[in-house]
């Protein structure tokens, strides 16, 4: 559904070699649980239906996902912090159990460019929580995601890189991205692009409205995660 996805994207070479060490991860791109209202953005936590909504996922199908990569590549947001570490019963569900999980904190998932005074702000203030394609119609803030994407799938690529150590030939892991609307399907479609998925894949991103403690499953196809 929707406008003709009008794909501007050219493969970057290097920015494939950074993303070489996902090869052995299908990749889970989870948006934080609900959240109440705070002094700034940074500071918003879940609510007790966020919390809620976490443990939900577990049981809808974070325990589907197994074997999970026991680094989680996170927001510094504590929304998305906690929304991993509820869903993934607190390490309970990585590979090596909680003596092995961790969160990664990759900074450039939280990002402000939706903040008041920039193009990104005044779209989101006109569109709110809308599908990916809905941004992607204005050029300059397209441009912005897509800067923002690769920057953070590199940040991602350097945990997956850290798990990639201990996996043995020929085996493979879930790794688990926690971030925000709208950027979080910024992330998924570009990594569905570098693996040259067909354009239904990549349409499924577009077309999707991430909910919140919901997202995508990037591996050899697209599917969506939800409650």
């Amino acid at each position: 559904g929707g406008a003709p996805f009008r794909s501007c994207f050219v493969p970057n070479p290097s920015a494939a070699m950074k993303l070489a060490s996902l090869a052995a991860f299908n990749v889970a791109f989870i948006r934080h649980g609900n959240t109440g209202p705070a002094t700034s953005d940074l500071a918003r936590a879940l609510t007790p239906k966020g919390r809620l909504q976490a443990a939900a996922a577990r049981v809808s199908y974070v325990q589907q996902l197994t074997p999970i990569a026991p680094l989680v590549a996170c927001s510094k947001a504590s929304r998305c912090v906690d929304t991993a570490t509820i869903a993934l019963g607190g390490g309970d569900r990585v590979v090596g159990g909680k003596g092995a999980f961790r969160i990664e904190v990759c900074d450039s998932i939280y990002d402000g460019s939706m903040q008041p005074g920039s193009s990104a702000s005044e779209a989101f203030q006109s569109l709110g929580y809308a599908p990916l394609r809905a941004y992607h119609q204005l050029d300059d803030v397209r441009a912005q995601l897509e800067e923002y994407a690769e920057t953070c799938m590199g940040e991602v690529a350097a945990v997956a890189e850290k798990c990639a150590e201990k996996l043995e030939e020929g085996d493979s892991q879930t790794l688990l991205v926690c971030g925000h609307a709208v950027y979080l399907p910024s992330m998924a479609l570009h990594l569905a692009q570098e693996r040259g998925l067909p354009q239904k894949a990549l349409d499924s991103i577009l077309d999707y409205n991430t909910e919140e403690a919901s997202g995508f499953l990037v591996g050899s196809g697209v599917e969506l995660l939800t409650l």
